[in-house]
């Protein structure tokens, strides 16, 4: 059974704020207070062709306010659609995409929380990241334990993650660094085409040991990370998850822990644009947000 969304548009506060990221470009975000005292400040992130406000990631930034945690949901600088909207027109934005910016875009969120600019300073802070971003989520964490950041994130949350920073394979790396660039089919972009560029997979090209990503894991250690995917996802297998478990538990990190829902789909059953119809499936959403909890459970009680 799908249900409208529980949370009214107009019944809950979000100011809207924005920054600057990474190339100039502008970062677009809503913050969601708890009712009570916040116990921590969680940012979120969308994953490919995704928005701040579209599918799972307004259901989880609300549910992590109602589990107390201060809640930053943000676009990100390329990708490519403007605030408001929930089509990608800025073709040569997204084009330039690559993981360097989106961690650049999740750092200056989080400088922007640790100067005050932001709320959530001193809590501790969680990255959450769906799809792609719990990719680059990780690789921002890495960066802020390397003491690139003012101080380390707390703790990790992914949601169906894909199991490196890009998904690739060595004949689509061999057809980049030829043309310059891929095109894929996208319904919501203008033309109903992106192309996909070189800096997409600069990770992997310009580097002769290939993905960064193991390396960079190892380095979590001593992260809690909470992984989170569904059975039914036919968009990013649960088996990207398990590699990221894998890495995590090789490298002797001792908090990690992985949660399967069963039915739940790449999005968690969540579907449309908050404001627009967003719809869910209740039992779906009620696992998802049990398993969120557990997450936090893990990370603010290490």
């Amino acid at each position: 059974m799908t249900n409208q969304i529980a949370y009214p548009d107009a019944s809950v506060d979000e100011p809207v704020w924005s920054l600057t990221g990474s190339e100039g470009l502008t970062v677009h975000g809503k913050t969601t207070s708890p009712a009570g005292s916040a116990r921590a400040v969680a940012l979120v992130v969308h994953g490919y062709t995704g928005h701040l406000d579209r599918n799972v990631v307004p259901l989880v930034a609300r549910q992590l306010a109602d589990l107390g945690c201060l809640t930053h949901r943000f676009n990100l600088g390329h990708c490519g659609i403007e605030f408001g909207a929930d089509r990608i027109t800025k073709l040569d934005e997204f084009e330039r995409d690559s993981v360097h910016h989106s961690m650049t875009d999740i750092h200056a969120v989080a400088e922007a929380v640790h100067s005050g600019t932001l709320g959530g300073e001193p809590l501790p802070m969680i990255l959450v990241g769906h799809s792609r971003a719990g990719a680059s989520v990780l690789g921002a964490a890495v960066r802020s334990v390397r003491g690139e950041w003012s101080r380390p994130v707390k703790g990790v949350i992914t949601l169906a993650s894909i199991g490196q920073y890009a998904r690739t394979t060595p004949e689509l790396l061999e057809q980049v660094a030829e043309r310059g660039y891929l095109e894929r089919p996208a319904a919501r972009a203008e033309g109903g085409m992106v192309r996909i560029g070189r800096s997409w997979y600069e990770h992997e090209l310009d580097h002769d040991s290939g993905d960064s990503f193991p390396s960079d894991l190892a380095e979590l250690r001593d992260m809690p990370v909470a992984v989170i995917h569904g059975e039914a996802d036919t968009s990013v297998p649960p088996s990207e998850s398990e590699r990221i478990v894998e890495i995590l538990l090789q490298a002797g990190n001792e908090r990690v822990r992985m949660r399967k829902i069963a039915g739940a789909d790449h999005n968690f059953s969540a579907k449309g644009v908050l404001g627009n119809d967003l719809r869910w499936d209740r039992a779906v959403a009620a696992e998802l947000k049990e398993a969120v909890a557990d997450g936090l459970d893990l990370i603010l009680n290490h």
